[in-house]
């Protein structure tokens, strides 16, 4: 993988550079056209000296708690997912491209010092685009980190019950992915999404992403195919060395990526922090609202 994050890295120091930048007012959509063909969707909330990047995937609405009086949150939606462009060049897609995506955004916008927010294999993203950008990240945080190196064991988890299964199948054996995608994809992460929850009522809190054709599960397991076919072999930890920016890491004891690659993360960044949070999974935002963005909130404004 060493090669590949070496790639990734220049990836993000040298952007493309956007044929076209679309900025809305406050909480208004725009787009950025990050290559030919490609568009991200962003939304810019709130004002202020203070600016946060978050990579989403159609989920802002979960990560509102990050807004704050005197602060900007700048949410966009990563490549073929979300409100972004739809990609079907598999070609054109992977983590490589997400970084160069990152670092497209961030100059399409003028940013010259923010924070980052990154979830899953964003914690690599943004990690990536800190260490190439020292004098402008100032804080990072990594939320339910994938493991900074490959080869690490995940937990087994819940599975969907007999019932469940059945249910899913005689709406597949219906039509109804085809004729209704939207109940396909509502049934769906009825049964799979609270699976990666310690606290699953945090699912009756989420926004549902299913009026987006790009969060049809279908179409995100093809997505998730093409970003860890490129992770495939890695190990960050020797590079993150050279991520100066503080840095947060924030873990579920219930997430199946085991706590240990939290630390490990903080270990190798030259200076982390680890918040464990008991009874969460792989979503801490809903699951404890109230127990992630407090102290998220104050780490970010702590620089």
């Amino acid at each position: 993988m060493a090669s590949r994050w070496r790639r990734a890295r220049r990836a993000g120091r040298v952007p493309p550079t956007p044929d076209e930048v679309e900025v809305g007012s406050v909480g208004e959509d725009g787009r950025i056209v990050v290559e030919a063909g490609v568009s991200l969707w962003h939304r810019v909330v709130g004002d202020g000296p203070e600016v946060v990047v978050v990579p989403c995937c159609g989920n802002d609405a979960d990560l509102g708690g990050l807004c704050r009086p005197g602060r900007r949150v700048v949410f966009y939606d990563v490549r073929n997912r979300g409100r972004s462009d739809a990609v079907a060049d598999r070609r054109r897609l992977g983590f490589t491209r997400e970084v160069a995506d990152l670092a497209a955004v961030v100059e399409a916008l003028g940013l010259t010092s923010y924070g980052l927010v990154g979830w899953s294999y964003h914690a690599g993203v943004v990690a990536d685009h800190a260490m190439a950008n020292p004098d402008r990240v100032t804080r990072v945080v990594l939320a339910a980190a994938v493991a900074p190196r490959s080869g690490t064991s995940t937990r087994p988890g819940p599975e969907p019950t007999p019932a469940q299964l059945a249910h899913l199948d005689q709406l597949a054996a219906s039509g109804t992915p085809e004729r209704d995608p939207a109940a396909w994809c509502a049934a769906w992460r009825e049964v799979y999404v609270p699976l990666l929850m310690g606290d699953r009522r945090g699912f009756d809190r989420m926004a549902s992403p299913c009026g987006l054709a790009n969060e049809a599960p279908a179409h995100v397991a093809q997505a998730m195919i093409s970003v860890f076919a490129e992770l495939a072999d890695y190990d960050w930890r020797p590079a993150l060395a050279d991520l100066r920016a503080p840095t947060l890491v924030v873990h579920g004891e219930e997430d199946r990526e085991p706590v240990d690659s939290a630390y490990e993360w903080a270990a190798a960044v030259g200076d982390g922090q680890v918040l464990v949070l008991p009874c969460v999974g792989q979503l801490p935002w809903v699951e404890r609202p109230e127990a992630f963005f407090a102290p998220v909130d104050r780490f970010l404004t702590a620089g």
